[in-house]
């Protein structure tokens, strides 16, 4: 199978090039191309892919022919046209996430990949971590009876090496801290406990991109909860869904380990699975997945129709925002604030 990487930034460098690189020990696929209008950037990534043609754009990797899967990989504002390229040239596409800026550029992704037949798939990878699939399990068998209440926060001071301005700028971006690292946060929560029925958003955007951002969510099941998310503000990192008999609390990024226990304090206990994959490895199984499902021989893990769910509730907090509560600001501070909120 022959894979075309579009997008040489850090997600490409760090993971991306590294999965490649071992599915292409399997035998599984080879890299022809890699694409990103900077050269120093093809160059970085292509020391992991040195098979890999380098190209500057997407039309001059297509233009090759015999490509069967496309990874999007590049800023989120290319994301659904360079897709839809893809797409109408009979290419299967892993596109990263966000899957797209907004619900209409989603619904014309998938129309192309309806039209084409081919696979559209996004990287929504911590679906593939056993800790996130025993939690979704969980839920779904009802093992510690309905979910009541959830806690997320997710947070730490900005340390991905990015390699480009974008995800600071809102036109390139979509936004901050919620589209970027929250879409991950937002597909595991309506993955595991299924459509919104109201929510309540506040953010510290003032003109620019949120660096911190409040979610309270309503669930059809009638759960409630709370996500925060930082850029700027180390938290605890720990999702804990609070059940009828007892609880349950996934550990951010942890692949092989979850904590639950019932409300009755003398039983608290943390399960390990065994013999887990890696967190590399993990990521390495999307790819595996969306290689499988091409050929026939799996269900597609993340599908193009279920990403828009996680982009139209983004979307659906960005268009009801409110400025986030700042009481160290003076009260003329607030005011300027309010106006450069646009709320």
């Amino acid at each position: 199978m022959k894979v075309v990487l579009v997008g040489c930034g850090a997600v490409s460098e760090i993971l991306y090039a590294k999965a490649l690189r071992q599915l292409e020990q399997e035998a599984l696929i080879t890299t022809t191309a890699i694409v990103d209008p900077n050269p120093s950037r093809t160059a970085v990534v292509g020391v992991s892919l040195p098979g890999a043609r380098q190209c500057a754009t997407l039309d001059e990797a297509l233009a090759s022919g015999a490509i069967d899967l496309a990874i999007i990989a590049a800023p989120h504002k290319f994301h659904a046209d360079q897709v839809v390229a893809c797409l109408n040239a009979s290419v299967a596409v892993l596109c990263e996430k966000p899957m797209a800026m907004t619900t209409a550029e989603c619904d014309r992704m998938n129309e192309a990949a309806e039209r084409s037949g081919r696979i559209l798939a996004v990287g929504h990878f911590r679906r593939f971590f056993p800790s996130c699939q025993i939690i979704k399990t969980m839920i779904a068998t009802g093992a510690l009876g309905a979910v009541r209440s959830f806690r997320v926060l997710e947070g730490e001071s900005y340390s991905w090496p990015a390699q480009s301005a974008s995800f600071f700028k809102r036109q390139e971006a979509g936004g901050g801290v919620l589209i970027d690292a929250g879409a991950h946060t937002i597909d595991l929560l309506l993955w595991w406990l299924g459509d919104v029925a109201h929510l309540h958003y506040q953010d510290d955007a003032m003109g620019g991109v949120e660096t911190n951002s409040v979610l309270r969510l309503t669930m059809t099941s009638g759960a409630t909860g709370t996500v925060h998310l930082s850029r700027d503000w180390p938290l605890p990192n720990r999702y804990v869904i609070q059940c009828e008999h007892g609880w349950v609390t996934y550990i951010c990024d942890e692949v092989d380990r979850i904590e639950w226990g019932f409300h009755d304090p003398a039983y608290v206990m943390a399960t390990r699975v065994a013999a887990a994959p890696s967190f590399m490895e993990c990521f390495v199984n999307q790819l595996r997945n969306v290689v499988a499902a091409m050929q026939g021989r799996e269900p597609l893990g993340v599908s193009g129709v279920e990403a828009r769910k996680t982009v139209a509730l983004i979307e659906e907090c960005y268009r009801t925002r409110t400025l986030l509560a700042m009481p160290w600001l003076e009260p003329a501070e607030v005011i300027r604030a309010t106006r450069l909120a646009h709320v």
